[in-house]
């Protein structure tokens, strides 16, 4: 049996890549330059938006695309936009996503959502 060759690893950023305090470690920068070297891609996804992720690219020499806002955005290590997901108009409003959380059509928690 042959080993699966390993092509790509995703990381989430908070927590994972940077620590608590929002600092990328010299730890993860050599982690991910000897991911480079063994000639694995790296990329990163986080609810953070595309500028809270900016300051990563050049330390950990991205070049493959950066999933932001929980993946409704894909940006390039440039930050040009490579797609991007939109909520539709329909649900533009907080009391009208509410309702559809409520009514069950989607699985979204309902904490921390604003009451109609």
């Amino acid at each position: 049996m042959t080993a699966t060759r390993i092509r790509l690893l995703l990381a989430d950023v908070d927590g994972t890549l940077v620590t608590q305090d929002k600092l990328l470690t010299d730890r993860a920068i050599a982690a991910v330059h000897h991911l480079h070297d063994a000639g694995v891609l790296f990329a990163i996804t986080s609810g953070r938006p595309p500028r809270g992720m900016a300051m990563l690219v050049k330390p950990l020499s991205l070049q493959t695309p950066i999933a932001a806002f929980n993946g409704g955005l894909i940006v390039g290590p440039d930050m040009e936009v490579i797609e991007q997901r939109v909520i539709p108009r329909t649900w533009s409003s907080h009391r009208r996503a509410a309702g559809i959380v409520r009514s069950g059509r989607v699985g979204l928690p309902r904490r921390g959502l604003a009451r109609p």
